[in-house]
């Protein structure tokens, strides 16, 4: 198989849904020789900012000099992002090999009568088939969604569990209340491990992450607050735990992933992986992110934030920096999304807002979010909708492209400046 029949035949699973449980990933696994058995595993969950904590995370690790493996999800523009290790994707050659033998282990369970492994089961499956193969020191694994389902919990104990903020998000799959949502994020904290937890926790999901480490008997620790913190549109500096830390992504937010970052690896240092004051501002300095607050242009930043808490951080950041300029607002959102509270919000920040849509079966179509935003324009096109931005836009004026990770990719390959 080449490279795109791999990707082909990965997104033609996408009529097995999405299901939550671990017998099909277990049985993948066992099939290919259980690669995951092999690795030293840091395990993400969370709701905002395990992207940003998994490559912050692997980025210093990298610094240091160790082989890291980074596991993320969605991809922004190309699938191979979803599998890098030392900041390099996935080569095509190597996709395709172990996308053959993932596939050739998937007909054999079909043949004995078992399940279809679901699409995120399948590259679950090939990237941890490849850093076993490519022999990583460390491999950085971010959850899908939840934790205690997910395909990525069918590792044993890992050297380190992570929470990452929780806060409300595919509530219909994970319960209504955030005692309930953190109970199954929890579900990655395993007995004969340790674990680390974001600072300031809502105080019901606090309770869960401790509860869950006592019963399992493990070591838990909760990231000290930054202080200090300064968000230009260049980079956000703080002050965490006596040491000053500056990282290149946007939002006052990145701090606080900054320091379950910290958290991490101090865990990690303390259990005798060795971890450089050096290697930890390099790799900081190194990070990169795409379509988080990400300006591609001078007057003109993506956010594939979708939830509420992303919106408001996104909106909060754009309030305190508008000085005399005009924010000319490009959104679109999936149906399955609170995008009426997040629309809402956007209206109140846009000087200007054009709805728009993604290419997603699950996009909210842009007249619905047109409607219900009462927004200026409607473009159903996002690259015509921000040509258009950019023909209304004055040079000192900021365009903000946001609402969801599948409008962000597009508009970056369209509109990025190399």
């Amino acid at each position: 198989m080449t490279q795109e029949q791999v990707i082909q035949w990965i997104h033609s699973t996408e009529l097995f849904g999405s299901v939550l449980g671990l017998s099909s990933i277990r049985e993948l696994l066992r099939r290919l020789g259980n690669p995951q058995k092999k690795l030293q595993i840091i395990h993400v969950a969370g709701t905002n900012g395990k992207g940003s904590v998994c490559t912050m995370l692997a980025s210093v690790l990298t610094a240091q000099g160790y082989r890291t493996g980074l596991y993320t999800s969605p991809y922004i523009e190309e699938f191979r992002e979803r599998i890098c290790i030392d900041n390099e994707m996935i080569s095509p050659s190597a996709l395709a090999e172990c996308g053959q033998l993932v596939k050739q282990a998937c007909d054999e369970m079909r043949a004995d009568g078992l399940s279809h492994p679901t699409e995120f089961e399948l590259v679950t499956a090939i990237g941890l088939l490849y850093f076993e193969r490519e022999k990583c020191d460390f491999v950085v694994l971010e959850v899908g969604l939840g934790g205690r389902l997910d395909a990525t919990n069918v590792i044993d104990p890992p050297l380190l569990s992570v929470i990452t903020m929780i806060d409300f998000d595919h509530v219909a799959r994970l319960g209504n209340t955030l005692g309930e949502i953190a109970y199954e994020k929890c579900g990655i904290m395993k007995e004969g491990s340790r674990a680390v937890s974001a600072p300031n926790q809502p105080p019901e999901a606090e309770q869960v992450i401790r509860e869950t480490a006592s019963r399992l008997n493990i070591p838990l620790s909760f990231a000290a607050s930054p202080s200090r913190i300064s968000a230009s549109f260049q980079k956000t500096e703080f002050v965490w735990n006596d040491g000053t830390y500056a990282v290149p992504l946007l939002g006052e937010y990145q701090a606080c992933n900054a320091a379950t970052a910290l958290e991490a690896m101090g865990k990690l240092q303390k259990i005798g992986v060795a971890i450089s004051k050096e290697a930890i501002v390099k790799g900081l300095s190194m990070v990169r992110h795409k379509a988080r607050m990400e300006l591609i242009r001078p007057n003109l930043m993506i956010d594939g934030g979708h939830n509420l808490s992303g919106i408001t951080a996104l909106c909060d950041f754009i309030r305190q920096r508008k000085e005399n300029r005009k924010i000319i607002i490009v959104a679109g959102m999936l149906e399955d999304k609170d995008h009426r509270a997040c629309g809402a919000l956007l209206r109140q920040t846009a000087d200007v807002l054009i709805a728009t849509q993604t290419d997603s079966p699950r996009r909210l179509e842009a007249e619905t979010f047109a409607q219900d935003t009462q927004a200026d324009f409607c473009k159903q096109d996002p690259i015509e909708a921000v040509q258009f931005a950019l023909q209304l836009a004055k040079p000192k004026d900021l365009i903000v492209a946001c609402g969801s990770f599948t409008l962000a990719g597009p508009i970056r390959s369209e509109f990025l400046i190399k």
